[in-house]
């Protein structure tokens, strides 16, 4: 009898401790989408419209119970809204240190990728375009990944919350999105995106790039090193 109560006695704790333990690693987490949209959310060319963890989606637009490895797990799904066929996107997931203020970390995932997923959570096939309409499901890509590792072995334990940003987007037609900057192509330096504004003329001639440039904050003028 004694024998029976003592491992009825190992039993529960055993049982108490994983409880405990489960409950401690999964909680609410929070993927956040709206600190870095600082322009006209109707130019978005871009949505995001369904986000799970595994097979859970998100109990709210932004907060999901989760473990410790939820980024790892995270699938977006989004939903080219723009009316044109998309060639490049690019999104940013951030994590800013709550140990070190202004310290973030930024980890990139985007079209075309090999990190798509079909409706079935298998690897897709490639794509070149993104057609209007069609949806597609990412993944943060592994070499994106082991920033969090970074981030353990620096002492951060554990990623409660994170921020979602589109960053940037390019169209087949030529012209581009940058959060919430309309682009084109500037006919010459093929390959260069820049705002896509009015020509400025000064006596009859349209202003020349180096005086464009002085009125273009720098962010945009290196527009194409993000593709």
């Amino acid at each position: 009898m004694k024998i029976l109560i003592s491992r009825v006695g190992v039993f529960v704790c055993m049982a108490t401790f994983l409880v405990v333990t489960v409950h401690t690693q999964d909680r609410i987490r929070t993927l956040e989408f709206g600190k870095y949209r600082k322009y006209d959310l109707a130019s978005e060319p871009v949505e995001i419209i369904h986000r799970a963890i595994g097979s859970k989606a998100f109990q709210t637009d932004s907060t999901v119970v989760g473990g410790p490895n939820w980024l790892e797990e995270m699938t977006l799904t989004l939903k080219n809204i723009s009316g044109k066929n998309i060639t490049q996107c690019q999104l940013h997931v951030i994590i800013e240190d709550p140990a070190k203020a202004g310290q973030r970390t930024t980890m990139l995932l985007g079209f075309p990728s090999a990190d798509i997923i079909d409706p079935n959570g298998k690897q897709g096939e490639p794509l070149r375009i993104w057609k209007p309409g069609q949806e597609l499901n990412l993944r943060l890509p592994t070499d994106q990944l082991r920033a969090l590792e970074d981030m353990k072995r620096n002492g951060v334990a554990s990623i409660d919350t994170a921020s979602l940003a589109i960053h940037s987007v390019r169209f087949d037609d030529g012209t581009g999105w940058l959060q919430g900057v309309p682009l084109r192509e500037d006919p010459s330096a093929p390959g260069r995106m820049v705002p896509n504004k009015p020509k400025k003329m000064v006596n009859g001639r349209e202003l020349g790039q180096a005086a464009a440039n002085r009125v273009t904050p720098a962010y945009l003028r290196f527009f194409d090193s993000v593709w």
